[in-house]
């Protein structure tokens, strides 16, 4: 799931498995039954109609929309209305497989308002962030995607100061390609300090708390000499790196960070060592940022229920991914912070929301419910027959008023009665223990004296309660209004004890 906040304007959203062609390229903004397919990339974009259900299509500003413009930035998809909009996303590969996402946004003043809007990113239930890659000492000044990257990574131009920059025209990794298939393109190109010395570069990651990973791609693009050596090493914030680093000619070799790298600024710096005589280079470069997603999602068996009462009773609010998170939570919903577990769902308001039809009995699967709201809606269905499976329920508003209110205390009385019976069976079964006489065998024994039956009897009776109080095993008038599985329940319970009860009586 992709999710964003307050007028979200999502544009572009692609999809693609590692090690693959994207599965799922998304022009969210064209229209609901369009497609084409890129002149430049020959990526195949459809519309966003099966993976979100809110939102409207504009077109950008004309004064934006030139000949260089991208196709997919041409149109925008604005949310205006709800807290969340959120595309949900099913590759055909399914789970288990690493997939690479970006999402691409151009506002163009669609809405005359000349005002940028600001708007949260989440993947799931977890705040996302973004991923850069530069193509260092490129000449062309132009950004390098697919088809010369094959997942579509997209790498900028950017050249270092105090550096100069140079390429080859010959291809590299064209026999062997390294894990991380660089593009040619972005290979091709490095730069090499002014000083010959070392070459120094900084990262401003603008909050000390966040975690990295950097990849640093290097690869020789000029024919080394028998009386040349091209060595260096690496330092990143003063600290030894990586040593004794020789690039390979027109072949990449990667250096990258085996734990996450954190600080206000990253400092790098590139040295020739001591045996070189060529001073250090530097192809292209990846700054990933680290996120733990420790937010779990909501409690599963709640979305399964709520969703199935959304298409059940046809919910027409925006109800789109996970429901309590990010906060807010869906709209009717409030959700309770559950610790270290998911959250649970322990309000639901659906008043007043044009439902028709029966009820979803998928109401009574959100077990942790405290409030109901269902009035003022064309709803029909057994809701009595809910009540007894949701436990936590304290409050309930629904057109079978005002009857409706007085059976959450029947309710109530009712399962203190099937206690009360419950604990009356217990202590029956204790004592046909102690008397050695099961239900279904009662009567048979026929042994003794009438003289040493009366004796038991009268022993029995010093530990016990009155018969009276025994047989008075009475179901409250309230079961005129009982749902049937609680009346059943209670009948089966007084006929069980009834039996026990004659057996007691030998």
């Amino acid at each position: 799931m992709v999710s964003g906040f307050n007028d979200v304007v999502n544009f572009c959203i692609g999809v693609c498995l590692v090690g693959n062609y994207c599965s799922i390229s998304i022009d969210c903004g064209i229209l609901d039954d369009f497609r084409y397919t890129d002149d430049k990339t020959e990526i195949e974009y459809i519309s966003g109609k099966d993976f979100i259900d809110s939102g409207e299509n504009k077109n950008i500003n004309s004064k934006f929309n030139h000949e260089n413009l991208q196709k997919y930035l041409w149109n925008v998809r604005s949310f205006p209305q709800g807290n969340r909009s959120c595309y949900t996303i099913r590759p055909h590969e399914g789970k288990d497989t690493t997939y690479f996402i970006r999402a691409t946004f151009m506002y163009g003043n669609y809405d005359e308002q000349d005002k940028l809007p600001e708007f949260d990113l989440c993947i799931g239930v977890n705040i996302w962030d973004k991923v850069e890659r530069f193509d260092v000492g490129s000449t062309t000044g132009q950004i390098i995607r697919y088809k010369d990257d094959a997942y579509d990574r997209m790498w900028f131009p950017y050249n270092f100061p105090q550096s100069i920059p140079f390429n080859t025209s010959s291809a590299v990794d064209s026999v062997n390609h390294s894990e991380y298939k660089l593009p040619s393109m972005v290979m091709d190109t490095a730069v090499r300090p002014m000083n010959n010395d070392s070459l120094d570069f900084e990262v401003d990651t603008n909050d000390p708390t966040l975690e990295f990973y950097i990849y640093l791609h290097f690869a020789e693009l000029e024919i080394i000499q028998e009386n040349e050596k091209r060595e260096f090493n690496i330092n990143q914030n003063g600290n030894s790196w990586k040593k004794s680093v020789v690039p390979l000619y027109l072949s990449s070799t990667t250096i990258n960070s085996t734990t996450p790298v954190r600080g206000p600024k990253l400092k790098f710096s590139i040295d020739k060592t001591e045996i070189s005589t060529l001073p250090p280079i530097l192809n292209a470069m990846e700054v990933y940022i680290f996120k733990d997603f420790l937010q779990a999602p909501t409690d599963q068996e709640d979305v399964n229920a709520i969703m199935d009462i959304k298409v059940s009773n046809g919910v027409t609010k925006i109800w789109q991914g996970d429901p309590c998170l990010p906060q807010p939570a869906w709209d009717g919903l409030t959700c309770k912070d559950n610790g270290y577990n998911p959250h649970i769902i322990i309000s639901l308001n659906l008043g007043s929301s044009g439902l028709t039809g029966k009820i979803s009995p998928s109401v009574a699967r959100l077990k942790s419910l405290e409030y109901l709201d269902l009035s003022n809606n064309s709803l029909t269905g057994p809701l009595l027959e809910f009540l007894s499976q949701m436990p936590s329920l304290t409050f309930l508003h629904h057109q079978l008023a005002p009857s409706v209110r007085s059976v959450l205390r029947i309710v109530k009385t009712l399962a203190a009665t099937v206690e009360r019976l419950t604990k009356q069976n217990r202590d029956l079964e204790e004592q046909l223990r102690h008397k050695n006489i099961a239900p279904d065998n009662q009567g048979a024994d026929q042994e003794g004296t009438s003289a040493e039956r009366r004796n038991q009897e009268g022993q029995q009776a010093s530990n016990t309660p009155s018969k009276p109080e025994r047989q008075n095993v009475s179901i409250p008038s309230l079961m005129d209004m009982a749902p049937p599985l609680i009346i059943a329940e209670l009948q089966a319970m007084k006929e069980q004890m009834e039996v026990m009860m004659n057996a007691l009586k030998g």
